[in-house]
């Protein structure tokens, strides 16, 4: 027992038994896989304490000089993000390099160390800077299959997608983005290969999207120290969740499914095939930190990760269209919103939408696809004089879950100096649309953002109010002038336009389709400044309905792919923008008798 206790001093003593450790991990355990190195974090009060490098020592009184690198992400390209999070480019910087580069212009992260401890040292807790840090050991992810007993854990270790959605352009760069990072790359692995122990570095090579990055799970050869630190980090994280994984699937096979189902869901929507899942890493990391707790039995453990998976989104909801369905005569509106259904088990779901005033719709929904459904209820009164659109509450109930959703519900009026259109909003991603957020990264970069006004630009037609119409547009551009940014205006009802026309940064105008080829096109004049264009788009008086209510929406693309649209943002692969209903009625003063 003496020698016990003078081995556990004897570190400290070495190290001058420091009152407060400068140097420490940044969090409240360290986890020691056997057999693996340990991949550390550090909390650095002082950059200057590393200066002179970092020796870590075991009870037993052995020291381990462990390399120190600062570990930054940074985008791997300039733009809005896409449906899924960007890429990141990680670095490690070593401690001598990283020494002399101030931390504002070092990329956004941490210092990290890699403690080799050797395995006779099991059992053991290590020592940094003067104070003690118990170990959390796990055991060997290989050793879940030993544990087994003939429960088959190799049909749960399999890729988790077909080939062809793992072929789809969306799925196949998300992946891609997940495996540029040290800290992602885990969830790539249970993509492609199901994060198989026994298959590290050689998946099912049927089973990688073509063209996939060829080296994600080759061994890293001919690599500098720097990159074989990096490639340290992204094992010890694959590591911990085929722990977790497997440990889940002895405790309960189909919570490990449902897990597994909730990293990797794949959903069809109009036209392609989209990634689905959860991707909040900063919760994935905590929830991994939690279910590998030396505090949680497997009761605990298995009721922990249920608890996750129940506090997960139940389904998707979000308006595609308002008011492009407006039925005048019957004063009706019939806004149409999408739905993806994410059930707790695979199957049907019940869904219940309905509003103040309208008939219910009860539909039952798979839960691979997304679906639309579209409600008549009565439209809203017009406030008189003002540009304020009303809007109506539409109710959806899936299975225990209930959200509401605004949509516009009646014309707006145009009114001098006009209506005003947008700012055009960025598509949908992913995240936003999982915690139900229309605002989430909906903001277009300032270089890309395009706003404008419906207004009058000819004095006022008694004969025929349609006359006079014409859309004032400003488009930000890095590169005003490109032939390749395009606006497209939308005229008339969602899914059976009027009129669809195309308009450049040189001003060229092209018919893309609609019910109407004889409404001809727009005369249109741009000008280009030094950070935008601006286009002055003055509408043919065919365009507007004899009722004078103008269904418009708009979208633009710009000559780098930057997609906007407005009144409402679209999902990826969508066919056409949403409409808000403008009354071009009362501008001169007076209305068009029916």
């Amino acid at each position: 027992m003496l020698l016990r206790i003078l081995c556990i001093l004897l570190p400290a003593l070495q190290a001058g038994a420091s009152l407060g450790a400068s140097i420490r991990p940044a969090t409240d355990r360290v986890d020691a896989v056997v057999g693996q190195p340990i991949v550390l974090r550090l909390s650095v009060e002082d950059d200057t304490a590393l200066w002179s490098g970092l020796t870590v020592r075991l009870d037993d009184a052995r020291s381990i000089d462990c390399p120190v690198y600062w570990v930054g992400s940074e985008p791997a390209a300039a733009g809005a993000p896409g449906w899924t999070n960007p890429p990141l480019t990680t670095r490690a910087i070593p401690r001598k390099q990283a020494a002399g580069i101030s931390v504002d212009r070092r990329p956004p992260g941490a210092w990290f160390t890699r403690v080799d401890i050797p395995l006779d040292a099991v059992g053991q807790g290590i020592w940094i800077d003067g104070e003690r840090f118990e170990l959390n050991w796990l055991p060997d992810p290989e050793r879940t299959r030993l544990e087994t007993a003939g429960q088959q854990l190799d049909r749960f270790f399999v890729p988790a997608l077909t080939g062809q959605e793992l072929n789809a352009p969306a799925v196949h760069e998300a992946i891609e983005h997940l495996a540029m990072s040290p800290f992602t790359r885990w969830h790539a692995r249970l993509i492609l290969d199901g994060l198989d122990p026994t298959e590290r570095f050689t998946p099912l090579v049927d089973a990688r999207p073509e063209g996939y990055l060829s080296e994600l799970h080759e061994e890293v050869v001919n690599s500098t120290d720097a990159e074989r630190f990096i490639e340290a980090i992204a094992h010890q994280r694959e590591i911990r969740w085929q722990i977790i994984l497997g440990r889940i699937w002895l405790i309960d096979p189909s919570l490990a499914e449902r897990l597994k189902r909730t990293l990797t869901r794949v959903v069809r929507f109009d036209r392609p095939l989209l990634p689905f899942w959860t991707s909040d890493q900063p919760a994935l990391d905590a929830l991994a930190h939690d279910l590998l707790s030396p505090w949680v039995d497997d009761e605990l453990r298995a009721k922990r990760a249920r608890a996750w998976l129940d506090a997960q989104p139940r389904a998707a909801v979000w308006v595609i269209d308002d008011l492009g369905g407006f039925q005048p005569e019957t004063e009706k509106f019939s806004p149409m919103i999408g739905v993806i259904s994410l059930p707790p088990e695979r199957g049907r779901s019940l869904v219940r939408l309905d509003a103040p005033g309208a008939q219910t719709i009860l539909e039952t929904l798979g839960d691979t696809a997304m679906h639309t459904l579209t409600l008549s209820t009565p439209a809203a009164e017009t406030v008189k004089g003002q540009t304020i659109v009303p809007v109506q509450e539409l109710r959806v109930r899936i299975g225990y879950a209930e959200m509401t959703r605004p949509a516009m519900s009646a014309p707006i009026e145009a009114l001098p100096p006009g209506v005003r259109v947008g700012p055009l909003h960025r598509d949908w991603t992913m995240p936003a649309l999982m915690i139900k957020n229309p605002s989430a990264d909906a903001a277009s970069p300032l270089s890309r953002s395009t706003a404008g006004m419906i207004h009058r630009t000819a004095p006022p037609d008694e004969r025929d109010a349609r006359v006079g119409w014409s859309l004032y547009l400003e488009c930000a551009s890095p590169d005003p002038g490109n032939p390749e940014d395009v606006v497209t205006l939308w005229i008339g009802p969602y899914g059976a336009p009027v009129a669809a026309w195309t308009i450049n940064a040189e001003g060229v105008v092209a018919f893309l389709g609609g019910s109407k080829v004889s409404i001809g096109l727009p005369t249109v004049r741009v000008i280009k400044q030094a950070d935008r264009w601006t286009a002055q788009i003055e509408l043919p008086p065919d365009a507007i309905p004899d009722n004078l209510l103008l269904p418009l929406g708009v979208e633009r693309t710009d000559h780098e792919g930057f997609h906007s649209a407005w009144p409402r943002r679209m999902i990826p692969g969508q066919r056409e923008p949403a409409r808000l209903m403008i009354d071009v009625s009362i501008w001169d003063g007076f209305r068009k008798l029916p």
